[in-house]
């Protein structure tokens, strides 16, 4: 996006210095130095790398920075996804666990049920494997026990990071959420 930004606003073809460093920064505030201390600590890589792009655009994506929440930037889409990435390339796979949320019994299908214990196995997941175990009995033993039910799982992120315990799909979600944000914010300027 910043290199398309910089074509737009700096002309095709970019000059060198400007076509090799455009990149769409992610800046969070480890040191809570507040948005001033951020932006003067990263003034020469904020230029560095979208120097090239209109200065209207240059200040909607200041305004979408991490950085701008202080010390809350690990919550920001943004900064999620900078983790994600920079997990992914430089320590593991991004691995995840599965945790039961809930099951549903549809009330047309279970009747004279009731539900044990929940076991959730751990480990690699590879093929066909058994990632859930259910028990249950019946309510009322002279009766016939008749069950549908239908677990309701989720993973979540399990990569040593602030994601830890985070559903995977809510995440993803959020994160896609404030690109498409930012994308229509920057559109004008494409």
């Amino acid at each position: 996006m910043a290199y398309t930004l910089a074509e737009k606003y700096s002309g095709i073809p970019l000059p060198d210095h400007i076509a090799k460093d455009s990149e769409f920064p992610i800046i969070g505030d480890a040191r809570n130095e507040g948005i001033a201390g951020v932006e003067k600590r990263y003034a020469n890589d904020l230029l560095k790398k979208i120097g090239g792009i209109d200065p209207l655009a240059q200040a909607i994506i200041k305004q979408t920075q991490p950085y701008q929440r202080g010390n809350k930037f690990a919550s920001h889409p943004l900064w999620m996804l900078h983790e994600l990435s920079n997990i992914d390339k430089h320590r593991l796979l991004l691995t995840g666990a599965i945790q039961n949320v809930s099951g549903l019994f549809p009330d047309n299908r279970s009747r004279n049920f009731t539900l044990g214990e929940a076991i959730i196995k751990e480990g690699y997941l590879e093929g066909k494997t058994e990632i859930a175990t259910y028990s249950g009995w019946p309510t009322d033993p002279s009766k016939e026990m008749d069950v549908k039910f239908i677990p309701v799982i989720e993973i979540e992120f399990r990569c040593g990071s602030a994601l830890d315990g985070k559903s995977v799909q809510l995440t993803l979600m959020e994160i896609v959420k404030c690109i498409a944000h930012t994308i229509t914010a920057l559109d004008r300027f494409l």
